[in-house]
């Protein structure tokens, strides 16, 4: 769901997350798809860490049955 910034260094592929770039629509469309709702978000947009930190809060428990 958080499309990671991939980066070849040398013979090594590379993800890298970039927790502090805010979500994007495309991003939010995708967890509507998967969850059906979603809590609320801080305003204006939350970062890439705070939209992690809120799905896992809400939806763990889900993951773990």
């Amino acid at each position: 769901m958080l499309p990671l910034r991939t980066v070849s260094e040398g013979w090594a592929n590379r993800g890298y997350l970039d927790p502090d770039l805010p979500v994007t629509g495309e991003i939010l469309d995708a967890a509507r798809r998967m969850y059906g709702s979603l809590p609320p978000f801080p305003a204006p947009v939350p970062s890439r860490r705070d939209f992690a930190r809120i799905l896992h809060a809400r939806y763990a428990e889900d993951f773990r049955r």
